[in-house]
């Protein structure tokens, strides 16, 4: 069988906090909800991306442990197919995610067994079977930071359409660190990252460098304020929808679920960056872990 999409990356237990007004000062208390979810920026695409419709398919590590067992045990009932090793000597990743006032979210994260994913790890036969491959969770898969470059460029050489979701650099986005990022955007189709990561990355030339080195277009995330379309010639803004916030955690995975979405579906690019920002604000004003389908983001963009 063959799939839409093959997401090659981290996966997390995510303990998320229901946002709270404001953040406590040092020694005090805020009380709120908190959801253990699955989570990771690969693992959290291609779940969206399945419960979208796509036929997809996750390469990744967990733990051999309970929490291993829960999350992996969330993708499959998301639809996806697991190609997972479960590592004997690390846990299962664990992120905490905070969020306060008006979109600002915080993490604190244990890389865990995502740390261990590399090369061998990496099936090339499931990408001959794959029309688009994702690298996500760059920084938290560090085995994998070498080999970004030649796992996309033989993506690409087959012919599939290449993406890869960058996601804050918690080392601090030291200049060989950098490179190696850079040094894929030859290979790359699409570039999704915020516009801190996007100006942590490539200076003040921001998109203009990125897609100087190769990258074919961007899908940068903006939070409440949309999305903007980046590619040669070509910038397409898109509003972002009015929503409550129940859980903002995962919103740009569910963006570029959807965005890869349409891009497999042929829509042009203004009617994908409707559609993936329609998505994500589904998401964030979803209870839990609400992941829509194709059916009900029409819906939504109808009305």
């Amino acid at each position: 069988m063959g799939y839409d999409l093959l997401c090659i990356g981290d996966i997390f237990c995510d303990m998320i906090a229901k946002p709270v007004k404001r953040l406590p000062k040092a020694n005090q208390q805020a009380i709120t909800g908190i959801m253990v979810n699955k989570g990771g920026e690969a693992a959290n695409t291609a779940c969206a991306a399945s419960m979208l419709g796509l036929r997809t398919a996750f390469i990744g590590r967990a733990g051999n442990d309970a929490i291993g067992e829960r999350v992996l045990e969330k993708m499959k009932e998301c639809g996806v197919d697991l190609f997972v090793k479960r590592d004997e000597k690390k846990a299962t990743a664990i992120t905490m995610a905070i969020a306060w006032g008006k979109d600002k979210r915080a993490f604190i994260s244990s890389e865990g067994a995502n740390a261990g994913l590399g090369p061998e790890d990496v099936d090339m036969k499931l990408i001959d079977k794959s029309a688009n491959v994702m690298r996500g969770g760059i920084w938290h898969t560090s085995g994998l930071l070498g080999e970004n470059r030649r796992i996309l460029k033989e993506a690409r050489e087959k012919g599939k359409e290449t993406s890869m979701n960058l996601g804050w650099d918690p080392q601090g986005w030291g200049k060989e660190r950098r490179k190696l990022i850079l040094d894929c955007m030859r290979y790359t189709d699409i570039l999704f990252l915020n516009e801190e990561e996007l100006k942590a990355l490539a200076g003040r030339e921001g998109a203009k460098k990125i897609i100087g080195l190769g990258a074919s277009m961007i899908g940068l995330h903006q939070g409440a304020k949309g999305s903007t379309v980046i590619a040669k010639g070509i910038k397409i803004k898109s509003r972002g929808l009015k929503v409550t916030t129940a859980n903002s955690t995962g919103a740009g995975d569910v963006y570029n679920a959807a965005f890869i979405y349409g891009r497999v579906k042929g829509m042009d690019l203004d009617e994908i960056a409707q559609f993936a920002n329609t998505a994500a604000a589904m998401h964030v004003e979803g209870e839990g872990d609400y992941l829509p389908n194709a059916k009900e983001v029409e819906r939504r963009i109808r009305e």
